[in-house]
């Protein structure tokens, strides 16, 4: 049995604290937002973070340091929708399911969609986040990626 971690706010229980307890299923131990940010982000190079830092400069803004902190110092912070598809779908009890061409064996594989966004409005060009039943997330693109209407 694993040593119980204790709560270094003098809390007898962590999960009375907001910053010792665990984060909710989705989210992970280490999170990642800047000052100037709505957002917190589960990986440091999260598309959308790294995008914000990008169109931060290109304004002559300049970037905001990247922090990490538990989930309980994101203050008001919302969960980024790309990086933390996951946590929303559990959220919304949602179990979307597709499938996904493995690439090393051409053949198609169940997996759980989280979200899609676009890259390329004119060309339609989408890049989609799924989560295997064994919890790896994996980004992929048309045509690797197929949904059941897709199905003949």
């Amino acid at each position: 049995m694993g040593k119980r971690m204790e709560c270094v706010h003098g809390f007898g229980d962590p999960e009375w604290c907001s910053f010792c307890k665990r984060p909710p299923e989705g989210i992970k131990e280490v999170v990642y937002w800047t000052s100037g940010g709505q957002v917190f982000h589960n990986l440091i190079d999260c598309e959308l973070l790294v995008g914000g830092q990008r169109l931060a400069a290109h304004r002559g803004l300049g970037n905001r340091r990247i922090d990490s902190g538990k989930h309980g110092s994101v203050g008001e912070r919302g969960a980024c929708s790309w990086c933390c598809a996951y946590y929303f779908t559990l959220k919304e009890k949602e179990n979307r399911r597709c499938y996904i061409r493995d690439s090393v064996h051409s053949e198609w594989l169940e997996v759980q969609y989280l979200a899609a966004r676009v890259l390329i409005p004119e060309k339609e060009i989408f890049e989609f986040r799924v989560r295997t039943d064994a919890g790896e997330e994996l980004i992929v693109h048309k045509p690797n990626i197929m949904f059941s209407n897709d199905i003949a």
